[in-house]
């Protein structure tokens, strides 16, 4: 589906899953920061991982250690949030 599809999807309704899914790195940048909200943050060796919900699910956003560059985005389940955050959340 070309961005401007996308564009326009976004601009009638909250993106979902399926959409985001489709969205490439670019787009899914642009549709967190302009849509998401940033929950929590953690670290493993390589990477500074940010969690963000956006309409009904979450996404992460790995960027490299150091350099903050953006290495991928990734969707990703309730299950995994509650194992990868349960220190960060109360």
């Amino acid at each position: 589906m070309p961005c401007t599809n996308f564009r326009r999807e976004l601009e009638t309704k909250p993106p979902n899953k399926d959409l985001f899914e489709q969205m490439n790195k670019t787009e899914r940048v642009n549709c967190l920061f302009k849509n998401g909200q940033e929950l929590l943050s953690r670290e493993d060796t390589d990477y500074i991982i940010s969690l963000y919900q956006i309409a009904d699910f979450f996404a992460e956003i790995w960027y490299q250690n150091p350099g903050r560059k953006i290495e991928r985005i990734d969707v990703t389940t309730y299950e995994e949030v509650m194992a990868n955050y349960e220190e960060e959340i109360d």
